[in-house]
């Protein structure tokens, strides 16, 4: 996992990279202040050491006060927000990544949805703009309700 850091005073301020497992060192993670913005688009994959040591250090922020929003999560980590209890440690999730495949040129493109479209967007009915053909053809690849029952 690679952490990168953002231009000052742009949010979100950091960045993860990779696959996260036994060699992700989450110290490395420059926090200012008592908030940290996350940027997980990255993220490829998370494994089960992964996960513990992603809740470690969540965890420890959200009792030191760290206030932590996570922006883009990708699907790896809607699974886990979704399945693990306390994955977020406290932190609260601005955006996520979903799975959007393109009836008219087949392709699959990933939408950043924010919890707040799914009150008035039906995702499992709705067809959006596909970027690479332009034409409104993407349709929602998952059941929405179970994807994001981690905002429930």
């Amino acid at each position: 996992m690679k952490i990168l850091k953002h231009a000052a005073g742009q949010i979100p301020n950091m960045e993860l990279v990779g696959n996260i497992d036994e060699s992700s060192d989450f110290s490395l993670i420059d926090i200012e202040g008592k908030e940290l913005h996350l940027d997980c688009y990255e993220v490829s994959r998370i494994n089960s050491v992964g996960v513990r040591k992603w809740i470690l250090f969540f965890d420890a922020l959200h009792k030191q006060g760290v206030k932590v929003f996570f922006y883009r999560i990708s699907t790896a980590l809607v699974d886990q927000f979704n399945y693990i209890k306390n994955f977020g440690a406290g932190g609260q999730v601005i955006s996520a990544t979903a799975p959007f495949n393109c009836e008219s040129c087949r392709k699959m493109v990933l939408l950043e949805k924010f919890k707040k479209e799914l009150v008035t967007t039906d995702l499992d009915e709705d067809l959006f703009l596909c970027p690479h053909c332009n034409k409104k053809s993407l349709r929602f690849d998952d059941v929405a309700e179970d994807y994001f029952f981690f905002w429930k």
